[in-house]
């Protein structure tokens, strides 16, 4: 029953938000995708659907999961990489900036969740002729 709850908050959430995000982008012309060679549409398209989806994912998240310290730093860490979407859109950054987004918000979980990475799986070949 908490999957089921969770899952139509956020479906409630999400559905709320993207009309209304998606007036606000076209009033303030802030946010559209403006139509050029590369693209198929003719006419500006607003870019909030992945925030009011972000929103709608982390909201049950924060009202259902035990805050310990964990969890607070992978919701931070989200928030990090949600905000970077908005700013890119209104700036457009380049790639460094969005790496660097990246890997903030993943030191966040890292240092400020104390992440211990213990295994990386088959991430890495394997040495031969070493004992261990």
């Amino acid at each position: 029953m908490l999957f089921l709850s969770t899952l139509l908050i956020s479906m409630f959430i999400t559905m709320a938000l993207v009309p209304i995000l998606r007036m606000a982008a076209v009033r303030l012309h802030a946010g559209l995708d403006v139509p050029d060679a590369r693209k198929v549409h003719t006419e500006p398209v607003p870019k909030v659907g992945g925030l009011a989806m972000a929103i709608g994912a982390l909201v049950p998240v924060v009202l259902v999961a035990d805050a310990g310290r964990f969890v607070n730093s992978v919701l931070i860490g989200a928030c990090v990489i949600v905000l970077f979407g908005p700013v890119d859109d209104l700036k457009s950054l380049g790639w460094k900036a969005k790496f660097a987004g990246q890997i903030a918000a993943a030191l966040i979980v890292i240092f400020y969740g104390k992440l211990n990475i213990c295994y990386l799986g088959s991430c890495l070949p394997e040495v031969t002729g070493v004992k261990s």
